[in-house]
């Protein structure tokens, strides 16, 4: 049993890795951009999905971005929120106290109501920064994480990624313990595509997402 859990998280790792590194070739390295540009038809895709890029980049304020991409803040496609404190706790489930409670760094307890009926992006607001993760419910979010909720479902994997990417240890405004504010957070740029190639990119993230989900819950 200790082997196949270890499997499925090992399985898990790399499918985070997989889809954190598409994220990275379509919209940080911009790699099916540089291909057209060069003649080349980019890896991995399909004609329809390789249309959705285009074939030249234009000037703007983070630098070279795909024509026609805008540079938006991390508020446009999201709204971020803290977390709330339970009004009941236990470190391990019961037959009334079964909600998993996150913390900054995963699920620290138990309590006995769901805050969210779907799934939300968490990250530390205070003591544990940087750790990313995504809470299907039901679920707690304690108050000292951000609740990160897109605008749009076709933004949700996007908005996923791009914060895995954000140094919020750089955005650290804590003096006796680390602490990330809702400003900082909303205030990262980033270059944001049309809605057809967030479409397209969403459609694998969400079959990564499903399997990642399945392989959690067969671990337990």
């Amino acid at each position: 049993l200790d082997d196949r859990i270890t499997l499925l998280r090992e399985t898990n790792a790399t499918l985070e890795a997989i889809a954190q590194a598409l994220f990275k070739s379509w919209f940080v390295d911009f790699d099916p951009v540089r291909a057209k540009m060069e003649g080349r038809t980019p890896e991995g895709m399909d004609e329809a999905t390789a249309a959705l890029f285009p074939d030249g980049f234009e000037t703007s304020e983070l630098g070279e971005v795909p024509r026609g991409w805008r540079v938006m803040p991390f508020s446009t496609i999201v709204s971020v929120t803290s977390g709330k404190r339970p009004e009941d706790r236990a470190d391990s489930p019961s037959a009334t106290i079964a909600v998993p409670l996150y913390g900054g760094a995963g699920v620290m307890g138990y309590t006995s109501s769901s805050l969210f009926d779907v799934p939300k992006i968490l990250t530390g607001r205070v003591g544990t920064l940087g750790k990313v993760q995504i809470a299907y419910p039901p679920f707690w979010a304690s108050d000292n994480v951000l609740v990160v909720t897109p605008k749009n479902q076709l933004f949700f994997s996007f908005a996923y990624h791009w914060l895995r990417l954000i140094d919020v240890a750089a955005l650290n405004r804590g003096s006796t313990q680390p602490l990330l504010t809702q400003r900082d957070l909303c205030a990262q740029k980033g270059v944001v595509p049309p809605s057809q190639t967030l479409e397209a990119f969403e459609g694998v993230a969400t079959s990564l997402n499903a399997r990642i989900l399945a392989n959690a819950k067969q671990a337990e």
